[in-house]
């Protein structure tokens, strides 16, 4: 799917853009509800509404357009359990759904280094 012939485009763009990432965001949830360990914390999610602001975290990620503005993660995460062997379960689904991407490892390093920097917000644990 992706074009890297072009390395002066985004993330984003090589791998499609907005069809790219609503696709790896349906396949990604696909598989997180089919994890028994992460299932239960998505029990009572309005997933329409979860789909749609991974979509924008994501593409933000990939360094596409987002219309996110800051996100209270620890508000939103607060309260549910989420430990660091969630949070990593999580992130080794993504980079399952990622791989038929072929992102760069400088592309996927990046991506996670954003997503790690939330992992406290996430699982409540102190710095």
């Amino acid at each position: 799917m992706a074009d890297e012939t072009d390395a002066t485009t985004t993330p984003y763009a090589r791998i499609g853009g907005a069809p790219a990432v609503a696709a790896l965001v349906e396949s990604f949830y696909r598989r997180v509800l089919d994890d028994p360990t992460l299932a239960p914390f998505f029990a009572n999610a309005e997933m329409q509404k979860l789909h749609r602001m991974q979509r924008e975290v994501f593409a933000a990620m990939l360094g596409g357009p987002s219309t996110v503005g800051e996100l209270d993660l620890k508000w939103a995460h607060g309260g549910r359990g989420i430990q660091r062997e969630h949070f990593a379960r999580f992130i080794g689904h993504l980079l399952a759904e990622l791989e038929p991407f072929q992102l760069s490892a400088d592309d996927v390093d990046a991506m996670m280094h954003r997503i790690v920097t939330y992992k406290n917000d996430i699982t409540g644990e102190a710095y």
